[in-house]
């Protein structure tokens, strides 16, 4: 699984593309400056929100484009035939891709995120608490869990069909909350059953999102934090389990 990790590593270390894709990041996280001088309300809060934002927004598209092509390359240019003739189990295999992924996107976005954070030293450094951290990391949690989804869906289908499955998927969870609370309002019985069940099979992507709890923590619970992550845990296990699981009956032919 540790050289499995470490090849993906090397791997997208020497990736244009998605070298392309962070240095476009960065360069949206700058432009928050820029357009902070042109706004009339907050200027610091905008740099905050923009910056958050495009690291979330890069992340998401490098998630999609590299998750949804490791198994598609591996299997057409065959060298999924001479990995798995070696005392390779598969499930290591899928955990070592997450396992190298992981490790290159804690050290992307903790680039950003200085960058951010920098630019927030100057500007309002008010802003530089715990919750800036603590939304970096869940914006990372979420992003990892992003990947397992998209090589959930690589497993059975093709690139571009995981690509928009995935951004379903983004979306839905996105919009669990919202669903549910209209559910609530409509008295609908049936549609209340219905975002109940979204809820449990998406992941909850709203709870991640704490950018407005950087200026006003007061609004999270006190639990928050534990019941987040052993929930975002859950669901990643489920989800890589169902990935290995399918994975172990996938056929590859010659």
């Amino acid at each position: 699984m540790g050289n499995i990790a470490w090849s993906l590593c090397r791997e997208l270390t020497r990736n244009k593309i998605f070298s392309l894709i962070v240095v476009f990041g960065v360069g949206l996280i700058l432009l928050s400056i820029a357009l902070s001088r042109l706004t009339l309300g907050d200027g610091a809060k905008l740099i905050l929100d923009f910056g958050l934002s495009m690291m979330e927004i890069i992340g998401v598209l490098a998630t999609l484009y590299i998750g949804s092509q490791i198994l598609f390359q591996e299997i057409s240019g065959r060298t999924v035939y001479l990995l798995f003739s070696k005392p390779l189990s598969r499930s290591a295999f899928i955990l070592g891709k997450v396992l190298g992924f992981a490790i290159v996107l804690a050290a992307i976005i903790a680039f950003q995120a200085g960058m951010l954070g920098l630019i927030l030293a100057f500007r309002a450094p008010e802003f530089l608490t715990g919750f800036f951290v603590l939304a970096v990391v869940f914006m990372y949690i979420k992003l990892v869990m992003l990947f397992a989804i998209v090589l959930f869906f690589s497993v059975f289908l093709s690139p571009m069909v995981t690509i928009l499955a995935t951004l379903g998927v983004y979306f839905i969870a996105h919009a669990t909350y919202d669903i549910h609370d209209l559910a609530k309002l409509s008295g609908d019985v049936e549609f209340q059953v219905a975002s109940r069940t979204l809820a449990v099979i998406f992941p909850n992507f709203e709870g991640l999102n704490i950018k407005n709890a950087i200026q006003f923590p007061g609004i999270l619970p006190e639990d928050f934090l534990l019941v987040t992550l052993s929930t975002s845990a859950l669901y990643l296990a489920l989800v890589l389990v169902a990935t290995v699981f399918l994975f172990e009956r996938k056929t590859f032919e010659n």
